[in-house]
């Protein structure tokens, strides 16, 4: 699965101050002067901005990240020595999937999704995930639905403080709140058991990596399950 998806089912979101910065100048000035006039006001604009933001991040990774048993998830770290989520047939070859009929007789389809996906199989030929974004005025929510074996394993390095258990549509769910770095949006995971697995059938998981507002993200989660 390329690196886009995997973003949203893996590794959680780290805030790399220096990567946040360098996406909006480039956004900022793109296609602009290239000066040197707009290189120095560029690295003036990226020292206020380090000055403005390290001390929430540094704040928040001096807390102890959060381990273990949490309700119904287990929270590991993201070292590849760390615990994994297992998905059926995870070890083998990608086999990506473009038949739209075969996506759609997939139990992980919702029409919810659209168009834009990234669609998975197993070598029986049982879709084992699909993922894809949405776009919206605050900006992108990227999520995905996949099947799953053992533990709910969430990878997150984020403290307990920024944990919390929820419910959505009925399901159990975590939710990994953000750090809050204004003037940048905090980027909220939500993941959702929409069924254990058991040893008749694996279990969905579903995930959505979003900046939308609280009352906003769990409506959007909820309809992504339809």
């Amino acid at each position: 699965m390329n690196q886009r998806t995997m973003q949203v089912v893996g590794a959680g979101a780290l805030v790399v101050v220096v990567g946040i910065a360098a996406f909006f100048i480039a956004s900022r000035f793109a296609g602009g002067d290239a000066s040197g006039q707009a290189a120095q006001e560029t690295a003036a604009w990226v020292e206020e901005l380090r000055d403005r933001l390290e001390p929430t991040i540094q704040a928040d990774q001096a807390l102890p990240a959060a381990r273990g048993r949490y309700g119904d998830f287990v929270i590991a770290g993201l070292a590849e020595t760390e615990p994994k989520i297992e998905i059926p047939c995870s070890r083998s070859p990608e086999r990506a999937v473009t038949d739209p009929a075969r996506i759609e007789q997939s139990e992980l389809y919702s029409p919810t999704f659209g168009d834009a996906l990234e669609v998975y199989d197993c070598p029986n030929g049982t879709v084992n995930f699909i993922g894809g974004y949405t776009q919206h005025e605050t900006g992108i929510t990227e999520f995905a639905r996949y099947h799953f074996v053992g533990d709910a394993i969430v990878e997150s390095d984020a403290p307990r403080e920024r944990l919390e258990i929820a419910t959505v549509g009925g399901h159990p769910a975590l939710i990994v709140r953000g750090l809050d770095i204004s003037p940048f949006p905090a980027q909220t995971r939500i993941f959702v058991i929409e069924r254990a697995p058991s040893a008749q059938q694996p279990g969905i998981m579903l995930v959505v990596f979003t900046p939308l507002g609280v009352d906003e993200r769990i409506k959007l989660a909820e309809e992504l399950m339809r």
